[in-house]
């Protein structure tokens, strides 16, 4: 279990159907985070928008030297004619997204 400042639980009802949905959403990867970080030899974070870098090392690596951190950026890997943004309103069910 988590500590309470952690993470947040969340009900919502379906207002046709009255169905509940509960969810988890873990807002302090810390902790858990810790643990991998202590017991591996080496871990790489990959990932697209991890700007700024420095957010992701103070909340995940605190416990490191900053020595012992390296960082790896490179510009847009793919060419702009091979990108197309798509905006989805529904899902294949035909439930409208409600972000």
């Amino acid at each position: 279990t988590d500590q309470e400042d952690d993470g947040r639980v969340t009900v919502q009802a379906d207002e046709k159907t009255g169905k509940l949905r509960i969810s988890y959403q873990l807002l302090n990867a810390s902790t858990h985070f810790f643990d991998i970080v202590s017991k591996a030899h080496s871990v790489v974070l990959l990932g697209g928008t991890m700007k700024p870098i420095e957010d992701f090392v103070q909340h995940l690596l605190p416990a490191v030297a900053p020595e012992k951190i390296s960082t790896l950026s490179v510009d847009h890997v793919i060419a702009d004619d091979r990108i197309l943004p798509v905006t989805l309103s529904e899902g294949p069910s035909g439930q409208i997204f409600d972000f």
